[in-house]
């Protein structure tokens, strides 16, 4: 949604207004479930602890006031910059996501032939689909 959204804004926001609100409702959409999504992720992945959980809420809270001083001092010369910003924010969601998803699907590819090892069993490596 995130995607979709940015890549509208890109296209279509300078020269309509409906196009512009349509975009900014689908990335808005598609931003709203970054934050619970991701710590849903990292809690199913191991143990949050009160101090993973801290630099998770900080983390969030630096982002959020540090993006309005960095746009605004462009904003009124350039406001095409926060669709330009939006779409490094999009482009950064869209590589952590990746990175861990790539991260721990060879963890788990790992855990799998040392499994096998530990049981004397013949490694055979079959291409999972995901």
């Amino acid at each position: 949604m995130m995607v979709s959204g940015i890549l509208i804004l890109i296209f279509w926001a300078n020269t309509s207004v409906v196009m512009m609100w349509t975009g900014n409702i689908i990335l808005g959409a598609g931003f709203s479930s970054v934050y619970a999504s991701m710590y849903a992720f990292l809690e199913h992945q191991f143990q949050v602890t009160n101090t993973i959980g801290s630099i998770f809420v900080f983390a969030g809270g630096l982002t959020c006031a540090l993006s309005p001083s960095l746009v605004g001092q462009y904003i009124e010369a350039n406001p095409l910059i926060l669709i330009w910003f939006n779409l490094l924010c999009v482009t950064l969601c869209v590589l952590i996501f990746v990175s861990i998803h790539v991260t721990i699907c060879t963890k788990n590819r790992q855990k799998r032939v040392k499994i096998s090892e530990m049981n004397g069993e013949d490694v055979v490596i079959k291409k999972v689909l995901p």
